[in-house]
């Protein structure tokens, strides 16, 4: 099982690379009462608003430890979110702070269909109707629909690449808390898009088959499989020495990371004479 860093060591984009890549900010993802919780946190209201301003770093953590711990209405105990949100605080002491926050966090939500804040034996769960998007719900249950199918039924996680290609999960809420639920989304996810790779790059769609390495890359930095993938489709759309100058940069960061030498030449992933598929 892979562990977690405690430092996300993210892969070097240029300029030329990145012009391939989704953009996180469409237009398209401005639908009503729509919570993305991969890449950027963005929320908006029932009148597609954008209303992520109005939650603070704390209002936020709230609504997120409430929200992932809403799967199958189970919901978070009350003592739970003290301890996690004011951990530097007595329990006794965040009473107060605790309850404006939930107040606050109930007007914020107010402005959004489909998700209903409800407390019972001191728990607290959202109450979700199929008004409410969720990003992330979406492709944990797109996961479950793969993995579950049959094996002659092709349904592929790439119907739903606007999203993870958002990025990671809560990529830019840094908390010590939210690294099993991290952890877990990746462990799911790898297994269902890592395969594409080869699939989208024999197709010949190389651009889809780059876009599809940085997601990868961006979840496990030092992917043999991405890695390869990403120069041979480099050394294709912009030459050889372009692939070689990626692959010169990915060794010396894997050589700062693991202190250890990669193990794989780049003759043997790019052959010169041969692109061995």
């Amino acid at each position: 099982k892979r562990k977690r860093k405690t430092i996300e060591i993210m892969p070097r984009i240029d300029e030329g690379d990145a012009q391939v890549i989704l953009s996180s900010k469409k237009e398209n993802e401005k639908r009503p009462n729509a919570v993305y919780l991969l890449g950027e946190f963005t929320v908006y209201d029932k009148k597609s608003k954008d209303i992520t301003y109005l939650f603070s770093p704390k209002i936020k953590q709230l609504f997120v430890l409430i929200l992932l711990n809403s799967k199958d209405e189970s919901g978070v105990v009350s003592k739970k979110i003290s301890t996690t949100l004011w951990h530097d605080k007595d329990i006794v002491r965040t009473k107060n702070i605790k309850g404006v926050s939930i107040n606050h966090l109930r007007n914020i939500i107010a402005d959004i269909d489909g998700i209903e804040l409800a407390f019972f034996n001191d728990t607290y769960c959202f109450k979700l109707s199929e008004n409410f998007f969720c990003d992330y719900s979406i492709i944990i249950e797109a996961i479950k629909e793969i993995n579950s199918a049959d094996k002659q039924v092709d349904i592929s996680i790439l119907n739903y690449f606007d999203l993870i290609a958002r990025g990671g999960l809560l990529k830019f809420i840094p908390k010590p808390w939210l690294d099993e639920f991290k952890l877990e989304y990746e462990e799911a996810l790898m297994p269902v898009i890592l395969p594409q790779v080869k699939k989208v790059y024999d197709s010949g769609d190389f651009r889809k088959a780059l876009e599809i390495t940085h997601v990868v890359l961006s979840i496990d930095p030092f992917s043999d499989e991405a890695i390869k993938y990403k120069l041979k489709v480099l050394r294709r759309i912009k030459g050889i020495e372009y692939a070689r100058k990626a692959y010169d940069e990915f060794i010396i960061e894997y050589k700062k990371s693991l202190d250890i030498d990669y193990p794989i030449s780049f003759d043997k992933i790019c052959p010169t004479k041969t692109d061995h598929r």
